[in-house]
């Protein structure tokens, strides 16, 4: 089964002041459709609320995929620890920030904080991972 290490700030909503929280979460749900994958939150927001709180903001549809949140304080570290322990081969992380992460991560899906998943290039290569 493949997972998907999921960023929030910057990839589900715009980074920034006030974003509308979770507007582009239809488009996750949407792409994800009837794909085999787990979700894993690896986004700050796993410092201050509960897996079970973050999952009440992703649509019902994707709520059951959100598997776990990562442990730890870096984002890289957290999500190859969760890799190692759970023996997972095929993944994806999708992040809007590069500066956590190895130059040329091959797993690594970079979106820009301004546009998020809601961005075609990000959609395609998303689509791309989910139907391989």
């Amino acid at each position: 089964m493949k997972t998907l290490f999921l960023d929030i700030d910057g990839v589900l909503h715009p980074f920034g002041d006030a974003p509308v929280a979770f507007c582009w979460a239809p488009m996750l749900e949407e792409m994800v459709g009837s794909a085999e994958v787990t979700i894993v939150i690896h986004s700050t927001w796993r410092h201050s609320r509960t897996l079970e709180a973050i999952r009440e903001f992703f649509p019902q549809s994707i709520r059951p995929r959100i598997a776990a949140c990562t442990q730890g304080m870096g984002r890289y570290e957290g999500i190859r620890d969760y890799v190692e322990k759970h023996a997972i081969a095929d993944y994806l992380v999708l992040d809007d920030i590069a500066d956590f992460f190895p130059e040329d991560w091959p797993n690594l899906l970079l979106c820009a904080g301004e546009t998020g998943i809601s961005d075609s290039r990000v959609q395609e290569k998303l689509r791309t991972f989910l139907a391989t």
